[in-house]
């Protein structure tokens, strides 16, 4: 039997706003009972960074690095240090592409059985590290996509970052596996297709660059 469609109806949106104002209220507490309090600054103000939870710029960034980072601030700081840098040194992911995108997926997984066992968590999850890859290829490649960075395509950027992180957020939201395969099908594959798409021409891309390099090396010696 189908299930029940109006789960499908629930906004990704309203369910972040609905998560933020339980960091938020998280947040305050942890404030009040004084765990955030790291002493005082130069001038003599008070300081209440030590543990925070969500940062307020996390709508408004367009960068995917700082989006993983700015949300569940403790657990990301958890995962990374226990997860992401235990599969391998932060030397050999800076210089391994295919190892770092490996530990982000291992990691978002971690993140996935965290949440629960629904089959929707780790569709999720795979995408948010699609997500993370994307933005590690467009880096790596800013060559091409250096237009994009000009402040007045902000708004743009801005859309599309939201578009590619709402995707799997819906999918996270409905928790079905029906809904969430029927969501895929619904919107043609289309985000996950395309952000595949851009991590394997991005792989393809750098590995021409290094042979060029390589050979360009030789021919010098």
């Amino acid at each position: 039997r189908r299930p029940p469609r109006s789960t499908q109806s629930r906004s990704s949106a309203a369910s972040d706003v609905y998560k933020r104002q339980a960091w938020k209220f998280g947040q305050a507490n942890i404030t009040l009972a004084g765990l955030a309090y790291e002493g005082n600054d130069e001038n003599g103000n008070p300081k209440w960074e030590r543990m925070v939870t969500v940062r307020t710029r996390w709508e408004l960034t367009t960068l995917m690095q700082e989006r993983a980072v700015f949300w569940n601030m403790s657990v990301q700081t958890w995962l990374r240090q226990n997860v992401y840098l235990r599969i391998a040194s932060a030397e050999q992911l800076r210089k391994s592409p295919a190892l770092s995108g490996l530990a982000s997926l291992i990691t978002f997984l971690q993140s996935a059985m965290w949440h629960g066992t629904y089959p929707a968590y780790y569709f999720a999850f795979v995408q948010f590290a699609l997500c993370v890859e994307v933005a590690r290829v467009a880096h790596r490649n800013r060559a091409l996509f250096g237009i994009f960075t000009h402040k007045y395509l902000y708004p743009l950027r801005l859309l599309v970052v939201q578009t590619i992180i709402a995707y799997p957020g819906i999918q996270f939201s409905l928790l079905s596996t029906y809904q969430v395969l029927d969501f895929l099908h619904t919107t043609r594959y289309s985000v996950p297709i395309f952000m595949i798409a851009v991590v394997i021409l991005g792989h393809m891309r750098s590995s021409r660059s290094k042979r060029k390099d390589i050979s360009v090396e030789s021919k010098k010696e």
